[in-house]
Protein backbone atom coordinates (compact mmCIF):
# COMPACT_ATOMS: atom_id res chain seq x y z
CA UNK A 1 0.00 0.00 0.00
CA UNK A 2 1.21 3.89 -1.01
CA UNK A 3 -0.61 6.72 0.21
CA UNK A 4 0.37 10.37 -0.77
CA UNK A 5 -1.13 13.66 0.55
CA UNK A 6 -0.86 16.27 -2.79
CA UNK A 7 -2.20 19.74 -2.67
CA UNK A 8 -4.74 18.43 0.49
CA UNK A 9 -6.11 15.29 -1.71
CA UNK A 10 -5.04 11.66 -0.46
CA UNK A 11 -4.13 9.41 -3.26
CA UNK A 12 -3.65 5.50 -2.52
CA UNK A 13 -2.37 2.52 -3.73
CA UNK A 14 -3.26 -1.27 -2.74
CA UNK A 15 -2.09 -4.60 -4.16
CA UNK A 16 0.75 -3.32 -6.64
CA UNK A 17 3.62 -5.13 -7.95
CA UNK A 18 7.27 -4.59 -6.01
CA UNK A 19 9.86 -6.31 -8.36
CA UNK A 20 13.43 -7.15 -6.98
CA UNK A 21 16.33 -7.70 -9.21
CA UNK A 22 20.13 -7.76 -8.35
CA UNK A 23 22.83 -7.17 -11.19
CA UNK A 24 24.35 -10.74 -10.79
CA UNK A 25 27.45 -10.43 -13.48
CA UNK A 26 28.38 -7.19 -12.09
CA UNK A 27 28.43 -8.72 -8.62
CA UNK A 28 30.43 -11.36 -10.01
CA UNK A 29 32.75 -8.94 -11.26
CA UNK A 30 33.10 -6.85 -7.90
CA UNK A 31 33.04 -10.05 -5.59
CA UNK A 32 33.82 -13.03 -7.38
CA UNK A 33 37.26 -13.15 -6.26
CA UNK A 34 36.06 -13.43 -2.62
CA UNK A 35 34.88 -16.49 -2.98
CA UNK A 36 33.16 -17.01 0.11
CA UNK A 37 31.38 -13.17 -0.28
CA UNK A 38 29.61 -14.60 -3.86
CA UNK A 39 28.88 -18.01 -2.18
CA UNK A 40 26.67 -16.03 -0.09
CA UNK A 41 25.36 -14.24 -2.35
CA UNK A 42 24.68 -16.74 -5.23
CA UNK A 43 22.92 -18.72 -2.34
CA UNK A 44 20.55 -16.31 -1.59
CA UNK A 45 21.75 -15.40 2.13
CA UNK A 46 23.45 -12.44 1.45
CA UNK A 47 20.86 -9.76 0.63
CA UNK A 48 22.38 -6.41 0.82
CA UNK A 49 22.83 -6.28 -3.23
CA UNK A 50 18.90 -6.64 -3.90
CA UNK A 51 17.21 -3.09 -5.33
CA UNK A 52 13.62 -2.96 -5.71
CA UNK A 53 11.58 -1.21 -8.07
CA UNK A 54 7.23 -0.44 -8.12
CA UNK A 55 5.19 1.94 -10.82
CA UNK A 56 1.95 2.15 -8.63
CA UNK A 57 -1.11 4.60 -10.08
CA UNK A 58 -2.26 6.34 -7.00
CA UNK A 59 -5.76 7.28 -6.74
CA UNK A 60 -8.29 10.10 -5.35
CA UNK A 61 -11.46 9.52 -4.43
CA UNK A 62 -12.08 12.56 -6.85
CA UNK A 63 -10.60 10.56 -9.93
CA UNK A 64 -7.25 12.40 -10.26
CA UNK A 65 -4.55 10.30 -10.18
CA UNK A 66 -0.58 9.35 -9.86
CA UNK A 67 1.64 7.60 -11.53
CA UNK A 68 4.64 7.36 -9.48
CA UNK A 69 8.24 5.23 -9.98
CA UNK A 70 9.83 4.06 -6.87
CA UNK A 71 13.02 1.74 -6.24
CA UNK A 72 15.54 1.54 -3.31
CA UNK A 73 18.40 -1.21 -2.20
CA UNK A 74 17.84 -3.65 0.66
CA UNK A 75 17.48 -2.18 3.98
CA UNK A 76 16.79 1.10 2.97
CA UNK A 77 13.55 3.63 2.17
CA UNK A 78 11.62 3.74 -0.72
CA UNK A 79 12.04 6.78 -2.84
CA UNK A 80 11.53 8.25 -6.30
CA UNK A 81 9.02 10.51 -8.21
CA UNK A 82 5.61 10.76 -9.24
CA UNK A 83 4.10 13.30 -11.77
CA UNK A 84 -0.18 14.18 -11.39
CA UNK A 85 -2.52 13.79 -14.81
CA UNK A 86 -1.31 17.77 -15.66
CA UNK A 87 2.34 16.80 -15.52
CA UNK A 88 3.78 17.92 -12.11
CA UNK A 89 6.42 16.15 -11.10
CA UNK A 90 6.52 15.03 -7.29
CA UNK A 91 9.59 13.61 -5.64
CA UNK A 92 9.02 11.71 -2.55
CA UNK A 93 11.43 9.49 0.29
CA UNK A 94 10.04 7.20 2.52
CA UNK A 95 11.26 7.07 6.22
Amino acid sequence: MMVLEFRGTRFEARGFAIERNQNLAELKRRYGIDRKHWDRISSGMDTDHYVYSAEPVLRAGNGASLRCSAAWRAMASPEGHCVTDEGTHINFRFE
